[in-house]
């Protein structure tokens, strides 16, 4: 591991762009629920090569990291967007910044790269362009109109019954150099 403690903390979208386990220079980490989304023979095979070799170590985080990242995705408006596994990317690279690591989620995901951004947690990704804002979202009904705080926990309206939908309330621009 570097002097630093650079560490990279993979979600899903890390295994399944190919990303170079082996040759990388740097410690790696992900989540139980990570590995459980994973399906593909290629990719079990790579992970579970990392794993023998002491590259790649598999972590389940603390409870108390997982209420935090689940308030802020609460707070953002990001809670129906992130799977469980999002979350606990999210939760394990707080840790681990706890702990006096530098870790740097590597997600695709653009709800994973909002939260990490509005925890001032370091991200990148392997496709795409990442986010170019940090967004605060708000949940409404198309049917109704009412607006509901962004700890909505299910995707349909409790008024009415229609499926919600969510618009930016806040966005705050990001320099080219935040992440990446």
């Amino acid at each position: 591991m570097s002097s630093n403690g650079k560490v990279l903390v993979l979600d899903s979208s890390a295994f399944i762009m190919g990303l170079d386990l082996l040759n990388l220079n740097l410690r790696l980490f992900t989540t139980p629920t990570v590995i459980n989304e994973l399906s593909s023979f290629w990719v079990k095979l790579k992970y579970s090569t990392a794993i023998y070799v002491g590259k790649l170590l598999v972590v389940t985080p603390k409870k108390k990291f997982l209420i935090e990242v689940e308030k802020a995705s609460s707070s953002t408006g990001n809670g129906l967007k992130l799977s469980e596994a999002d979350i606990s990317v999210l939760a394990l690279a707080l840790e681990l910044k706890s702990r006096g690591l530098n870790p740097t989620i590597v997600s695709d995901d653009f709800s994973v790269q909002n939260v990490a951004e509005y925890l001032g947690l370091n991200y990148t990704y392997l496709s795409g362009k990442g986010i170019k804002s940090q967004v605060k979202w708000i949940w409404y009904c198309p049917g109704c109109r009412r607006k509901f705080s962004s700890a909505v926990f299910e995707d349909v309206c409790p008024i009415c019954g229609v499926k919600l939908k969510r618009k930016a309330i806040k966005k705050t621009s990001l320099s080219k150099e935040t992440n990446k």
